[in-house]
């Protein structure tokens, strides 16, 4: 089974983490070129925190989404104006 699309699930850094001010900033889709800080940023991914608690998805496994690169890339904090 596949799902494709875009299912409204984020990153929810903390105030606290070194990529939240980059990401007001509009910097983030640079920040995140590299695989491994988008494998770092993993545990902040709400999708894969209610997958981990077993609220949805139940029994699916989700391929190493961090190995991709993003296919496009909003400015953060702005509606509907790419970077």
């Amino acid at each position: 089974m596949f799902f494709f699309g875009d299912m409204n699930f984020r990153l929810d850094l903390p105030a606290s983490h070194p990529l939240y001010e980059t990401a007001k900033q509009g910097g983030f889709a640079d920040a995140i070129a590299s695989e491994s800080v988008r494998k770092d940023l993993v545990e902040y991914d709400q999708l894969t925190r209610e997958m981990k608690k077993g609220t949805i998805f139940v029994g699916l496994h989700e391929g190493e989404f961090w190995r991709f690169k993003c296919s496009f890339k909003y400015k953060i904090g702005q509606v509907d104006e790419y970077r």
